[in-house]
């Protein structure tokens, strides 16, 4: 759990910042119960794939659907406190601001690749596709992301260094500290 737990945390900050540690330890308690059903790549991507599937009932709760269709599902919402925001550099902001603009399936998809450095066969295995198609969602989200900072970026020098590197500056973004593990994970005392 201390292992893995920042960026399961993480994972839920960067979309409902408002239940991220509900929803963390709703996926820690899931990956217990389930454990006798864990067969992909990677312990990370079982838990990834828990993650998803957590945030996907609260997106389906939250717009009271029955089948959510990604394109139904509301924006994702940040946790942009005031020092947050003055400790962030303005490419970091406007990044973020785009990724926001996403639909969730492009935001989970750059999360688990840019923030939790899962490799293409772990994010299929989480996600439950092949990997050709996390291949190519990522890739439209690649672009979509480029779209949104395009729209978004007025001053021509934050363009230029946004453009130029959004890569860099997305997975810089989710390097960013994030709440480390509670201190009840480090076990009996």
């Amino acid at each position: 759990m201390r292992r893995h737990y920042g960026g399961v945390h993480r994972f839920f900050q960067l979309k409902v910042p408002h239940l991220a540690d509900d929803l963390t330890q709703q996926a820690f308690l899931a990956c217990v119960e389930k454990r006798g059903e864990m067969r992909p790549v990677s312990f990370r991507a079982y838990l990834f794939g828990i993650a998803r599937h957590r945030l996907l009932d609260h997106l389906r709760t939250a717009i009271r659907v029955e089948r959510v269709s990604f394109s139904d599902l509301p924006p994702a919402q940040t946790d942009l406190s005031p020092s947050r925001v003055v400790a962030m550099r303005h490419e970091h902001r406007l990044v973020l601001r785009a990724l926001e603009q996403l639909p969730p399936e492009m935001a989970i998809v750059l999360s688990l690749f840019y923030g939790e450095g899962l490799s293409t066969a772990e994010m299929a295995d989480a996600l439950e596709v092949s990997v050709s198609v996390v291949t190519s969602r990522l890739s439209r989200a690649r672009t979509r992301l480029r779209e949104q900072i395009d729209e978004l970026v007025a001053d021509p020098r934050v363009h230029a260094s946004l453009l130029a590197d959004v890569d860099g500056w997305t997975q810089s973004l989710f390097a960013m500290p994030t709440r480390a593990a509670p201190d009840d994970a480090a076990g009996p005392r």
